[in-house]
Formats: structure tokens, sequence, C-alpha cells
């Protein structure tokens, strides 16, 4: 029985990043059964923590998990625990801002003039959070709206 319910995309995540079980692994007791899916739930609640933080910073994810998956009877390798908990911050990373490197846009010409992800805020409010922003030269873009609704001032602070 678990007692804390974590995310559950943060837990099939987690299930997703885990290696597949042998034969071998697979002859765990059920009272230890419990007692695994209880460290899988509370690390997918300290993974779920860190990605609303928005901290993929490998080494605090490493820090944070490694300890807890250590334990688990098929990942008693350090290396397994490192490389499982570096796979699920790269699936969390990925299914909380997109894929982002993969995209591209369909005509890819001219030369890439900015390409990143960002966050604005203006006095005590949060205007863009992890906004992509892709510009190539050659391209025309716009930012509309009414007088006043502030574009000018987004675009300075950008």
């Amino acid at each position: 029985m678990v007692i804390l319910a974590p995310p559950a995309h943060a837990l099939a995540l987690l299930r997703e990043a885990l290696p597949a079980l042998d034969n071998a692994d697979l002859s765990l007791d059920p009272e230890d059964d419990d007692e695994y899916e209880e460290v899988l739930a509370y690390v997918a609640s300290l993974a779920a923590s860190l990605a609303d933080a928005n901290d993929f910073n490998p080494s605090h994810w490493s820090d944070v998990l490694a300890p807890y998956l250590s334990d688990l009877p098929h990942l008693k390798v350090a290396s397994q625990s490192d490389d499982t908990v570096e796979k699920y911050r790269s699936l969390t990373e990925k299914a909380i801002l997109g894929d982002y490197d993969s995209e591209s846009d369909e005509d890819d010409s001219g030369e890439e003039l900015c390409n990143i992800r960002f966050s604005l805020a203006y006095g005590g409010k949060i205007l863009l959070h992890q906004t992509k922003l892709h510009l190539r030269r050659g391209h025309r873009y716009a930012l509309v709206g009414q007088n006043g609704a502030g574009k000018s001032s987004v675009l300075s602070s950008i």
C-alpha cells in the first residue's frame, strides 16, 4: 500500500526510466513489493517537486534521487542508479518543457538569430514562463495588441 500518492505522470516517467527487470529480479517478496512501490512513489514525488521548481540540473537530481534508487533491488550498482536518474531527468524535462531541440521550421532558410527559452516577469507578475523564441533572418514577425497593452515593454524586456 502506497502512503504517498505522487503525480501520475511523474510515476509513469519513472517507470519508463527504470531498466527492465530480469527474471532474477522478479523474485521479490510480496512484502518487499509494497516497499518497492513506496520508494518509487517517494522518488516520483521528489522529482515532481524538482520539476515544479524548474530545476533540471543533473547534479541536483542525482544528489536528491540516487540514494533512494540505489536501494532498489535491481539498481544496486551505483552507475545503474545514476543512469536511471539521468534518463528520468531527461524524460521529465522533455515532458515539462517540450522537446524544444528537435523542433525545426519547415523553411530553414536564413541565418538563425535567436533560439532560446526564457521567462519574463514585469512588476510582480509573471508574463511569460518558459517561452520559446526562435527567430531567423529574412522572416517577418509581428507583435499585435491594443495601444497601451505593453508591446514595447515586452520587446524592450526581451
